[in-house]
Parts: C-alpha cells; structure tokens; sequence
C-alpha cells in the first residue's frame, strides 16, 4: 500500500525484512549505512520507509531507530485477532517451520516444534502475537503522536482511511493501490469449509475479552472485530 504511492519508497527486498534495527545501531556510520543498503537509489522520494514486523516485539527497536531518526514515523496495522493468528499459522506452514494441524495447535494445544535458528520473534507464537496491547504500549509511550496504528480490515473497507494516512506521512493523499482490499496469507474461499470450528470458537472466546480493552487503549471502537468470522 505504501510502496505504490509515487511518492514513497520502500526498502527492498521485501523478503526477507530488512529487520535494520533488531541490531545495534551504535556508530556515526550508521545512519548512512543503513539508507545506503536499502535506499541508494532513492534519493529523489520523498518518504522512505521500510516493513519489518518483528519489530513490534522488540521494544528496544525505539530508540535504535530513534537515535538515527529522531522524527521518524511508526504504523501499527493490526488485523482481527483471530485471522491473524490463523494467518501466522498458515505462514509458518509454508515456510515449513510448523508440522502441525490448525486444530492440534489452536484446540488440541499440542507442543510446538523445535525452534528454528536465526528467527527474530518465535514463528509458532501465533496467539501470544495477537495480544496487540502489550506490544504496543511501549511504542505509544516513545512515539505519541509519531506512532499511527491503523485497523486492516478498515483500510480494505474504507480507501479514506488510506488516504488519511498518506496525508499524515505527508505525501499526496488521493493514491489509491490497486491491491489495497487484499489481505496476506489469508485462507482461499475455496479452503474455508477446511478450518475447524472449533478452532474458530477457541481463538473467538480467548481473544473477545481483549478487544474491549484494546479499544479503551486506543480510545476508539473496532467494530470489524466484533463481527463473526
């Protein structure tokens, strides 16, 4: 959504994340370094910017990119709880990280596999990673009025919720991406009849007391949350 606005540029390659900032960022270099290994050829842009979704984990992540940065831009993109989670599983099967069913890791609660070297968060974290709240305060105290945090299922909805953050990052706001209603990893029409009710239920009865206290967080309502699946 952000890479398609003439006026942004996003690091590339998207994959793997460029993760810059889960490492120390100590030295007068650094700040070169990092546009120079992502952005040489994006002198002319007028926002740069980059996607690494570990980070949201890594609180320490602040200040590193702060350091370099100091009125630098965050956005939290957060998406129903439960899809999420589901998403987060499906990604890990396709990585070939996870060897389990939906309903052995989300009913059944069957012991993960051994942890894969050199990840940045945990791949099989899928519930603890939808627990928004904790990961975000942090971010909100450091960042206040720098941090935006967006619900996904309202940008596919509504392309003025996507323009109002094109006009807050400070580009032209009238870009609408041709791809914006899409949604990552999510589970074909034709797959759905496969996921397991109860997996749903599961996730459903964890996650809706957390919603409440998210919205009086962020001092707003997510209606789209409160909806079935």
């Amino acid at each position: 959504m952000l890479d398609s606005h003439p006026e942004i540029e996003m690091a590339k390659p998207v994959a793997p994340e460029p993760k810059f900032f889960l490492r120390s960022v100590d030295g007068p270099e650094a700040r070169e370094n990092y546009l120079q290994q992502y952005f040489s050829n994006a002198r002319t842009w007028k926002v740069l910017g980059e996607k690494s979704t570990s980070y949201i984990e890594h609180p320490e992540v602040i200040s590193r990119m702060l350091s370099l940065f100091p009125q630098a831009k965050a956005i939290a993109i957060l998406r129903h709880p439960v899809s999420r989670a589901i998403s987060n599983y499906r990604f890990s099967v396709q990585r070939g990280l996870e060897t389990r069913s939906l309903r052995e890791v989300f009913v059944d609660e069957l012991p993960a596999p051994p942890h894969p070297q050199g990840t940045s968060v945990d791949p099989f974290n899928y519930v603890g990673r939808s627990h928004y709240m904790q990961h975000l305060q942090p971010w909100m105290d450091a960042l206040g009025s720098q941090l935006r945090i967006e619900i996904m299922e309202e940008i596919q909805e509504t392309p003025e919720r996507l323009q109002d953050l094109y006009a807050w990052l400070g580009v032209e706001r009238d870009h609408v991406p041709p791809d914006f209603r899409s949604a990552p990893n999510a589970i074909p029409e034709q797959d759905r009849g496969a996921v397991d009710l109860a997996v749903i239920r599961k996730l459903s009865a964890h996650f809706a007391p957390l919603t409440p206290a998210l919205e009086e967080q962020l001092g707003r309502r997510i209606s789209h949350w409160h909806d079935p699946l």
